[in-house]
């Protein structure tokens, strides 16, 4: 009789097949005491799981196992549970074999499932088989559910940190690297005041930093040295890192905040949540590609039809803001002069509506927006659910009980977090609330572009026909948020 030996193995890190060799050696060992000659190739699955919750959707050797075998064949594989961890794929093994009359044989055990026996027996140990795989996981989850518990670290080193190993005790830590942290603790600050994501990642790779800095690594007198490698940085790898709850020493567990880490934060809790809400500003979506040059390009919009208005260049005569259709079109210099100016008297507005405080008023004027308190209500009313789970776990309270209170806490907490960063004061505006406007004029065109962006929205009519002077009132400029005239 001829043998084809199916070997699989669901995690090989390194990639050097060494448990498919082991399983295929001992099934070679099988064949031979059963005086079976094993047909080549052997069919491989390496580093591909069975279970229910693998994320393979396929296992290209065992598909092809049907184009392989051949009516009197043998499939041997080192268990039962190699060729498959699910009832579904037993079923297809078992009607596969059954059809092309090929034996199985698992751990030395031969299976006939022509046989009603045969055919129980294996259904057992598939049985076996898919539930060992369930608590496994269940294992798994319960640890790994510890580990989040306790604060420790969890998952790929992030850039910032290097890793630690105690050669006594076994346990790997994070340190954070002098370097990288203070890369991010001045990306967080150029975020805040206004800065982009693209000039952060500009000036990273101009520093030689990739974005997997610290994945090659070597253990030198028990600390884990880096190896410069990786992706240079672009404006949306930055802004996931940035995001990370990890950078202020914060754990997390399938997505949620569950309790401080065991390692150095690299930023406050408070510009966690201050960057989250930045990046949560609509006014940031769509600023990708080159960095735009003139004030108003795509900020100001046409009357007519809604669209971006874009500057352009007239040889011999006077640069312009033009509708991309051409339903308006603006010289450059007085719109730019005209939205400055305007937006300014709004500002003032704003300033001595949110700056003067009497002196009854410090607690107040500690946080102009009001956006740390209403985190903080949102953490607090977050702890109380999170305690009210913890007890309908331990069967304190029921599962009813628990119900009614997700029902009220839940929108409660979700409306504090959209009122923080609904409050959340545009950075550079802030910084213009605390001084007079002339650091405007020490601003770059991103920063001056980024705060008209966020205060002020910016409409072009079109001009009234035969004039010839520019007319302010064709250009109409609200504060963000106000309803237009």
């Amino acid at each position: 009789m001829d043998a084809v030996i199916y070997v699989r193995v669901s995690h090989d890190k390194k990639g050097q097949g060494r448990s498919v060799e082991e399983q295929e050696s001992e099934c070679r060992e099988v064949c031979a005491d059963n005086g079976w000659t094993v047909r080549e190739p052997v069919v491989k699955d390496n580093s591909i799981g069975a279970s229910r919750y693998s994320r393979a959707k396929s296992r290209p050797g065992f598909d092809s196992l049907p184009n392989i075998l051949r009516r009197g064949d043998v499939l041997v594989v080192w268990a039962s549970d190699r060729a498959g961890r699910k009832m579904e794929d037993h079923l297809v093994l078992r009607d596969m074999c059954e059809q092309l009359g090929v034996i199985f044989c698992a751990g030395g055990q031969v299976y006939d499932f022509s046989k009603t026996a045969d055919r129980a027996r294996a259904g057992h140990e598939a049985v076996d088989a898919e539930q060992e795989s369930s608590r496994t996981r269940d294992r798994v989850v319960r640890a790994v559910k510890a580990r989040a518990n306790k604060g420790d670290a969890h998952g790929a080193l992030p850039f910032g940190y290097v890793r630690t190993f105690d050669p006594v005790t076994g346990e790997r830590n994070w340190h954070v690297d002098p370097v990288a942290a203070q890369l991010i603790r001045d990306a967080v600050e150029t975020l805040l005041a206004g800065g982009s994501l693209y000039s952060i990642a500009e000036l990273w790779n101009s520093r030689g930093m990739t974005t997997n800095y610290y994945v090659k690594e070597k253990t030198v007198n028990g600390v884990v040295v880096p190896a410069k490698h990786g992706q240079p940085w672009q404006g949306r790898t930055v802004r996931n890192l940035l995001k990370r709850p990890t950078l202020a020493g914060l754990r997390t567990y399938r997505g949620e905040i569950v309790g401080p880490g065991n390692w150095e934060p690299i930023i406050t809790r408070d510009q966690h949540e201050r960057v989250c809400a930045v990046m949560a500003d609509p006014t940031r979506k769509g600023r990708h590609g080159r960095q735009a040059k003139h004030l108003l390009t795509n900020i100001a919009t046409c009357s007519v039809c809604g669209a971006g208005i874009r500057y352009m260049r007239n040889t011999g005569a006077k640069d312009q803001y033009r509708c991309p259709v051409g339903h308006v079109g603006r010289s450059a210099e007085p719109v730019d002069a005209w939205v400055i100016e305007h937006m300014f008297r709004l500002i003032d507005i704003w300033r001595d509506q949110v700056f003067f405080f009497s002196d009854d008023d410090e607690a107040d004027a500690a946080d102009i927006s009001g956006s740390s308190l209403l985190w903080e209500q949102a953490r607090a009313l977050k702890q109380r659910l999170d305690a009210l789970t913890d007890q309908a776990i331990a069967g304190t309270i029921s599962a009813e009980q628990l119900a009614r209170a997700t029902a009220v806490l839940e929108p409660q907490i979700e409306a504090a977090k959209a009122k923080a960063q609904a409050d959340t004061i545009h950075p550079l505006l802030f910084r213009l609330g605390e001084s007079n406007n002339d650091l405007w004029k020490s601003w770059t065109i991103e920063e001056r572009r980024s705060l008209v962006r966020a205060v002020v929205d910016i409409t072009i009519h079109p001009a009234i026909n035969g004039a010839r002077k520019f007319d302010p009132a064709t250009v109409e400029i609200v504060w963000k948020g106000q309803k237009k005239a």
